[in-house]
Order: structure tokens, then C-alpha cells, then sequence
């Protein structure tokens, strides 16, 4: 036999050096068909055994003389499962009750029995053949410990697996849980915000029309620009709370991009070049129109920022097919729009984290970290989706995906301008908890000519209907009780015929309204709002 072939693990091993003892006990268990193997001494035995072996059989002799610590030592060695069998050949009367060496053999050799010489071969035989069962089942329970053991550190993987995966998913319940009450905030913190800018436009209009000071012209315009900025900020902070009330209808991309190309370079500066590539028979989507052109000012004007020293400006729509399983993670028709810039582009760890809100690299006073998180709420609340790319030295790239509209958009109409008498003696009860606004859009209304009977809340609202019917209900959406959408609903219950106007500048509440009320969002101009209003009695029958 050679050491490059497999060996039996049930290979029986006999030392026994004394004349033909070892010689017969192999031939007799060849013939129970066994295979055994003779070794000249105990070190071979042990070189044997570790090559492969399932029983040793010994002769007490040879073990009284030699060395037994090597064979200690590798029984000591043996793995949790195994425990090695001996036979061990004794002499007559060699009992263990009157042989302390044998009882000091079968200290050392552990998992041994005696056979007693002479014996019957058959003795021999069936002895070996119940050590070798013994053993077989010892490498048996090697393979269920395997087994188990696979079994345990598979299990142990996906439990870590799935504590990590359950400590993702927290962390994202934690994040938008965060997110949700920042943006409960944000909304609360706009509402209010907007009535002080409402106040405020109202109180410059009103300047405006009772001092005719030149010298005051360009402070009440710093004043309206003012107030105009303060109105973009709570657009932004609305988009990324998603508590804005989006009004989408079809949309034609190609107009609104045309349209505001002047507004684009009066935002940029004279370095930087603009371009304009639109498809030819690009489909409509359904967006709100003023909040598409809030996403690409915004995206026009971080492009400017990272073109500190010039560049290009390429602003392109296309028809797009997206498959499903697609990197976007949506299916459909859409219209592509990129916003690209060849500016100095973002690192990694600002690309990651440029959809947060308030996140910006900017110098303070410089940005408010909210232009690309309109742009994400805008797009999330649009059905669409949207994707950055950027490097350090190759620019940025924005990706908007906005779903297609079935519906063709709307041609304008032009509104002729209202007489001046047209709003004289026209009735409107105003609806309007905060008593700065109430007073100031009030008296601006009734210069206008208009008859206005106010009401703080809902239920001295409902209280006046009662008593008699405006011409007009206009009305804010967000009060303490009864919502003005609620009111507007109650109102029409009782007065089917009555022209209704709302005005809010934060509200969760307007997209159920669903088209049956007209809504201004705050701030507004006064001029708009008696347009408004004028056209509400227009459209009355």
C-alpha cells in the first residue's frame, strides 16, 4: 500500500512482535473480511493510525516496556467526537483485579477491552467486529456534527443578516419619523410665516397707494423683493416637508422652459453660457406648473455656484421609455429632463447627501440648503423621480423623470381686465383667524370697493351665512376647528350657487378640495386677489 492511496477508516492495525501473533491475527480477520495490517512497533502504530484506522489491536507485553506517552499525548489530542478503540490481547489470569498494569494500560488507553489468550479465532473476530461498530458510529456522529455545526453557522448568518437588516429598517423608521415631525414643523413654522408676509404685502400696497414719494418707490420695491423672496423660501421649505398642496394639470415642458429662458439669464451671470435643447414633439406631464419652474430655478442656480469662474449651463427635454427593473426603479413613459453644468462638480460624500434638507456646502448667509430637496419633493409628489451624477472637475448632472399626461394641456385664455366699478358694492365675507392679515387685506379690499364682512373662525362664518348670503365666501384653510376646506364644503351644502375663493399658504388638506374651489396661495398681491375675486363672480350663474 502506498501513501498516495485513500485508507479505510475501519483499517484494524495489530502490534503484537511475538512470533507469529501478529501474522495469525491478521489472517483470521481477513477471513471475516476485514482489512488489517501489521505493524512492527508502537511509533508505527501511531504514524498507521494518524494516516487512518478504525481499531488497534495490542498485545499487554509490548505495551509493559515501551514509551507510552507519544500514544498518550495523541489520544489526548483527539477531537470531541472521537474515541479511539483498543483491543488488548492479555495473558492468562491476567484479570484486572490482580494486574495493577493492566489497570494502568487501560487508564492510558481509554476506550479499550481485554481479550484474553488463547481465544477462539471467532472471539477475535466478533470482538474487532463490535470495536469497528463502535467506531463507525463515532464518525456517524462526526457527520451530524457537520452537519449541525453548518446548520449553526448558517443560522448564525442570517440572524446577523437579519438583525442588520433590522437595524436598517429601524434606522430609516427613526429617520423618517424625524423627518416627518422636522416637516410637521417646517409646516406649522410656513403657515404663520406667510401670514406675516401676506401682512407685509398688503401693508406696502396700501403705502404704496396713499404716499406718492419718489424717494420712497425703491424702498416699497426692495420691500415687494423682499417679501417675493421670503415666498420662494416657503415654497422650497413646503416641497421638502411634502406638505405643499401640489395643483398638477397637463403641462407643455416645451412652453414653460421657453417661457422662463429670460428669467434663467437674468439668474446667471454673463460668464456662463445657456442652453436649450428640446425635443420636437415632446409629450405633456402633469405637474404643478409654478412648482416645475421653482425646480429648474433652483437647478439653474446651483449650477451657477459651481461655475465660480464661467462655464455652460445645458438644460435638455426628450421623450424616455422606462423599463421595469430599470436603475429608476420606475416603468412607463416619461419626459427627461437634464439640467448639466461643467462646473467643479461634488466628492462622494457631499453627492450622498445633497437630497437632505438644510445640507448645503455653502458659506453661511450664502445658501439655505434647500434647493435640491424642493427639487426631490417636487419630483416624489410629481409621480417622477430624480437622479444626480457628479465628480470632482466633470460637473453635475440632474436628472428629472416626469411621468407622461394623457391629457392635452389647456390653451389660456386672456382675462380682460375688470372695470374699475366692477367690484363696487360686491359683498365678500372674509374668513381669517389672524387678526394682522384680516385687518390689513380687509381695508385693501374695501379700497377696492368691495363690501367686506369679516369673521375670524368657522362658526361665526357658518353664524353670518345664516343670517344672510355673501356674494362671495373667501376664506383661509388652515384654522383652529373647522378647516376653511370644511367651511367651503358647508357653505356650498347651504348655498349651492356661492362663489367660493380659498387662500393658504400651508395646507394638507386643499388637494381633496379636487378642483371644486379655487385656490391662491400665499403670499399673494392684492391686485391678484381682487382678479380673483372678480373672477369668481364672473364665473357665478
Amino acid at each position: 500500500m502506498t501513501t498516495g492511496e485513500p485508507l479505510s477508516p475501519e483499517r484494524v492495525l495489530v502490534l503484537a512482535p511475538r512470533g507469529r501473533d501478529a501474522a495469525v491475527a491478521v489472517a483470521l480477520l481477513g477471513e471475516a473480511n476485514l482489512e488489517a495490517e501489521a505493524c512492527p512497533d508502537l511509533p508505527a502504530l501511531l504514524r498507521e493510525v494518524a494516516r487512518g484506522a478504525g481499531l488497534a489491536v495490542l498485545t499487554e507485553e509490548v505495551l509493559r516496556t515501551a514509551d507510552l506517552r507519544p500514544l498518550s499525548a495523541w489520544l489526548q489530542r483527539q477531537p470531541p467526537w472521537s474515541d479511539f478503540p483498543f483491543l488488548l490481547l492479555t495473558e492468562r489470569g491476567g484479570g484486572l483485579e490482580r494486574n495493577s498494569e493492566l489497570r494502568r494500560l487501560q487508564h492510558v488507553l481509554g476506550n479499550v477491552a481485554l481479550l484474553e489468550r488463547p481465544f477462539h479465532p471467532s472471539t477475535l473476530v466478533s470482538a474487532a467486529t463490535t470495536a469497528l461498530r463502535g467506531r463507525r458510529r463515532q464518525y456517524e456522529a462526526r457527520a451530524r456534527l457537520d452537519e449541525l455545526h453548518e446548520l449553526a453557522t448558517t443560522l448564525e448568518r442570517r440572524v446577523a443578516e437579519e438583525v442588520a437588516e433590522k437595524l436598517a429598517a429601524e434606522a430609516r423608521v427613526s429617520q423618517l419619523q424625524k423627518m416627518d415631525a422636522l416637516g410637521q414643523l417646517t409646516g406649522g413654522v410656513v403657515h404663520d410665516f406667510n401670514n406675516l408676509l401676506q401682512a407685509l404685502a398688503a401693508c406696502l400696497r396700501l403705502v404704496d397707494r396713499k404716499v406718492k414719494d419718489p424717494e420712497i418707490a425703491p424702498l416699497l420695491d426692495a420691500g415687494r423683493q423682499a417679501v417675493d423672496r421670503g415666498a420662494r423660501l416657503t415654497q422650497q421649505l413646503l416641497g421638502f416637508a411634502r406638505r405643499e398642496a401640489l395643483r398638477p394639470e397637463p403641462t407643455d415642458i416645451r412652453a414653460q422652459l421657453l417661457g422662463m429662458t429670460e428669467l434663467l439669464v437674468r439668474a446667471l451671470r454673463a460668464d456662463i453660457e445657456l442652453q436649450v435643447a428640446i425635443e420636437p414633439g415632446l409629450w405633456p406631464v402633469k405637474v404643478d406648473p409654478t412648482q416645475f419652474e421653482l425646480a429648474v430655478l433652483n437647478l439653474a442656480l446651483n449650477a451657477r455656484d459651481a461655475l465660480p469662474g464661467g462655464g455652460q449651463l445645458t438644460i435638455a427635454a426628450q421623450n424616455a421609455a422606462a423599463a421595469s427593473g430599470s436603475p429608476a426603479g420606475v416603468d412607463g413613459d416619461f419626459v427627461r429632463l437634464t439640467v448639466s453644468d461643467t462646473g467643479t462638480g461634488m466628492p462622494p460624500a457631499v453627492l450622498a447627501r445633497v437630497f437632505e434638507p438644510f445640507f448645503t456646502t455653502k458659506a453661511a448667509g450664502k445658501g439655505s440648503g434647500l434647493g435640491l430637496s424642493q427639487v426631490h419633493g417636487f419630483a416624489r409628489q410629481s409621480g417622477g423621480v430624480v437622479e444626480i451624477e457628479s465628480a470632482p472637475g466633470r460637473g453635475t448632472t440632474v436628472t428629472l423623470l416626469l411621468p407622461r399626461s394623457a391629457e392635452v394641456p389647456a390653451v389660456e385664455t386672456t382675462v380682460p381686465p375688470s372695470a374699475p366699478d366692477e367690484a363696487a358694492g360686491r359683498r365678500i365675507l372674509m374668513v381669517e383667524d389672524d387678526p394682522l392679515v384680516a385687518g390689513i387685506v380687509g381695508t385693501a379690499l374695501e379700497e377696492a370697493g368691495f363690501v367686506v364682512q369679516r369673521a375670524v373662525n368657522a362658526e361665526e362664518a357658518l353664524a353670518a351665512l345664516e343670517r344672510e348670503a355673501p356674494d362671495l365666501l373667501f376664506t383661509d384653510v388652515v384654522m383652529p376647528g373647522m378647516n376653511g376646506v370644511e367651511l367651503a364644503l358647508e357653505a356650498r351644502r347651504r348655498h349651492p350657487e356661492l362663489p367660493v375663493l380659498l387662500a393658504t399658504g400651508y395646507s394638507e388638506d386643499v388637494a381633496a378640495v379636487g378642483g371644486r374651489f379655487r385656490v391662491l396661495a400665499k403670499p399673494y398681491q392684492i391686485e391678484p386677489l381682487v382678479e380673483a375675486l372678480l373672477d369668481g363672480f364672473r364665473r357665478s350663474p
